[in-house]
C-alpha cells in the first residue's frame, strides 16, 4: 500500500517540472499567477518533513501538531509531511472560538500548534491556556517550496499501519462542541 507522500515523491522525479498548481501572488504593483511544480511540492514536503522532526516529534517519534492557518499550499504540504512523518495533524477551523479550539487540542493531546500570519493573537491565548502547547509560527510559503539542497535531502519515510490516525478533522460544531474526527492511513492509501 503506497501513502501520499510516496506518490507525491514519485511525481516529483517523474513529472517534476510538470504543473502541480498554479496559484494567484498579489502585490502592490499586480496580480499574477505562479506555477508550482511537482518537484516544488516535493521540496515543500522535505521542508515540512524536516521542521516536525527537529521541532515537534515526541520521545516516540510521533506528536500531534495542530495547524491554525488559511487553507493554502502549505496546509498541503504540511498534511503530507505529517503523512510521510508518521506526525498526526490535527486541522483547526480559523473560524473556531479559542475555548474551541483548546477543546480540541486537549481531546487530541496536542502539544504542538503551527499558526500562519493573522493568527498570532489566538496562538498566544492558546499557550496560555494550555501550558505545554509550543507555538511555531509558520513562514511565508516560498520559504517552503524553495528547492532543497542535496545535502539536505530527505529519504525517511514513517512506517504506518492501515489503522493508525493520520489526520483529525473534526465536526462543525451545528450540535453542540466541535469532535474529533480521526482519518487512518488505511483511508489516505
Amino acid at each position: 500500500m503506497h501513502h501520499l507522500s510516496e506518490v507525491v515523491e514519485a511525481l516529483a522525479h517523474q513529472a517534476a517540472d510538470k504543473c502541480w498548481v498554479r496559484i494567484m501572488q498579489t502585490s502592490e504593483e499586480r496580480q499574477a499567477f505562479c506555477d508550482i511544480t511537482w518537484s516544488g511540492l516535493q521540496s515543500a514536503v522535505i521542508n515540512f518533513s524536516s521542521f516536525i522532526k527537529n521541532k515537534t516529534a515526541d520521545v516516540n517519534g510521533r506528536s500531534t501538531l495542530a495547524y491554525l492557518a488559511t487553507s493554502d499550499v502549505r496546509c498541503a504540504a504540511a498534511i503530507i509531511a505529517a503523512i510521510r512523518t508518521g506526525t498526526r495533524l490535527l486541522i483547526l477551523s480559523s473560524r473556531n472560538s479559542v475555548d474551541v479550539n483548546q477543546g480540541l487540542l486537549d481531546t487530541t493531546t496536542c502539544s504542538h500548534l503551527l499558526y500562519g500570519s493573522g493568527y498570532e493573537q489566538q496562538a498566544s491565548k492558546l499557550s496560555g491556556l494550555l501550558p505545554g502547547l509550543q507555538c511555531h509560527k509558520l513562514k511565508a510559503y516560498q520559504d517552503y517550496f524553495e528547492t532543497v539542497g542535496c545535502g539536505e535531502q530527505d529519504n525517511s519515510s514513517h512506517e504506518f499501519r492501515s489503522g493508525e490516525t493520520a489526520l483529525i478533522l473534526h465536526s462543525s460544531g451545528t450540535t453542540g462542541r466541535p469532535k474529533p474526527i480521526e482519518i487512518t492511513y488505511g483511508a489516505l492509501a
